[in-house]
């Protein structure tokens, strides 16, 4: 197994549609209010502060 697949706790690579659907969420007008934001779509990684 790919070592950085191994420390990932979703233990996959994100598929392009769930980076595409954050994508499309921050330029909807629902998302008009978010400013100043990091979105981190990591698999989890970031929780286990690597």
């Amino acid at each position: 197994m790919d070592p950085i697949i191994k420390r990932t706790p979703l233990n996959r690579v994100a598929e392009a549609s769930e980076m595409a659907s954050i994508i499309a969420f921050l330029a909807m007008d629902k998302s008009s209010y978010i400013t100043g934001q990091n979105i981190v779509a990591d698999g989890g990684m970031s929780v286990n502060a690597i």
